[in-house]
């Protein structure tokens, strides 16, 4: 009685994490049931396959069926189709391996909690899409379809969204973050590679640490070359999304006071971004640099009329850095000796004036070990691409006990 008691425990209290699906992953010669899923969960699909091969691909839960092509579509509100997943989930497929393999779409599963939060939506980019959330606390997902074309752009991505027209008050808190959302996804904010405003650091000891936060009324045209991604915003919001890339390999800002952003997810050349600065005033400049473990030597060099500020070498761990200097930008180079180094993210920033109401010099947020070379700071990233729940260790937990349990 007692270890069926502990097992409707388990039943009710282990939820699943939200996941992807890559479509290439169904085989036509078995049935693929999907375990964890959750009742109430959403299921949607992100794809830029032919609807005459969507169509071969049947999702079932409990007594529901539909093909994929159903669910390749948009509602009257501009939303994508999605299925309520009633408990169980399974895929059949009559196309055959290579077609399936040659597959480039994507599933997104939700949990339960998600699909029933009224200020989560999630979004499927194939073409230009007005995004705009009014409530004080949003989390919008970005599913990226496949590119398609070619290009003679090294480093043109598989899957982006180019973000343009970011409209936003300064008192709105606005953040960027790679994956997905997890089930803790309100907790779990160690995955942030684009805000606005920004956080400043001012002060050299505990006692006199100060913070300023920095707002941009002018973003970059940000080119964000990854499968999928998701906004956290607390307040409103509006920005138009598109499938679309634009190549920022060598890139001149559109303002004194701006910010930008590189993201590398798959091949890579050198970028070099050039400011437009007010020389006749003071000024701060700076970036976010988030990473994977990365190949070759990398650096990224920010450059001043006075100095530069660098951070480079070979970066086997993931890690977080940030930095910035008490003049305006001239030059940022972000290079690597590899055209595959990994996965990073690289936030940028320049603006005129004083926002510190002291002469105290400005530090980084790192400790320095030369006067222009940025050191690492100890706190790694995750790098998953799910993000990093909670649940996941009490499965492991748990499953661990009742082995124990039942030896």
């Amino acid at each position: 009685m007692t270890r069926l008691f502990f097992l409707i425990l388990l039943a009710v209290f282990v939820k699943s994490d939200p996941r992807i699906l890559p479509l290439s992953m169904f085989s036509s010669s078995l049935s693929s049931s999907i375990n964890g899923v959750e009742g109430g969960a959403k299921l949607y699909l992100a794809s830029s396959d032919d609807n005459s091969v969507l169509k071969n691909i049947i999702i079932t839960t409990e007594a529901t069926s539909l093909t994929l092509d159903k669910l390749n579509d948009f509602n009257d509100d501009g939303s994508p189709k999605s299925l309520l997943i009633a408990g169980d989930l399974r895929v059949d497929t009559s196309n055959n391996d290579t077609v399936m393999a040659s597959m480039t779409g994507n599933l997104y599963v939700t949990s339960k909690a998600q699909a029933d939060d009224p200020n989560f939506s999630v979004f499927v980019i194939k073409d230009q899409h007005t995004i705009s959330t009014n409530a004080m606390k949003s989390t919008v997902v970005i599913l990226n379809t496949w590119l398609g074309d070619v290009s003679a752009d090294l480093d043109k991505p598989l899957r982006t969204s180019y973000v343009t027209g970011i409209n936003q008050s300064p008192n709105t808190n606005l953040y960027f973050q790679w994956g997905i959302p997890p089930t803790d996804w309100y907790e779990y904010t160690n995955n942030t590679f684009f805000r606005n405003p920004i956080s400043l650091i001012n002060g050299t000891s505990p006692s006199n640490i100060t913070y300023t936060k920095v707002f941009f009324d002018n973003v970059e045209p940000l080119q964000i070359g990854l499968d999928y991604w998701y906004f956290m915003v607390m307040g409103p919001v509006n920005m138009q999304i598109s499938k679309n890339y634009v190549s920022n390999d060598n890139y001149n800002t559109t303002a004194v006071d701006t910010t930008g952003l590189i993201v590398n997810d798959f091949l890579y050349q050198d970028h070099v971004v050039n400011f437009m600065p007010d020389l006749t005033r003071t000024g701060v400049s700076g970036v976010f640099f988030s990473h994977s473990a990365l190949l070759g030597t990398f650096g990224v060099y920010l450059m001043g009329e006075k100095g530069s500020v660098s951070y480079f070498g070979n970066f086997l761990y993931p890690n977080t850095v940030s930095t910035y200097t008490e003049e305006q930008a001239t030059q940022l180079i972000v290079n690597s000796t590899s055209h595959r180094p990994g996965t990073f993210y690289c936030q940028y920033f320049s603006f005129a004036g004083n926002v510190w109401p002291t002469t105290t010099p400005l530090t980084t947020e790192l400790p320095t070990t030369t006067p222009t070379t940025v050191a690492a700071t100890t706190t790694t990233i995750g790098t998953s691409t799910k993000g990093a729940g909670f649940v996941n260790k009490l499965e492991f937990i748990i499953l661990m006990i009742l082995g124990v349990w039942f030896s």
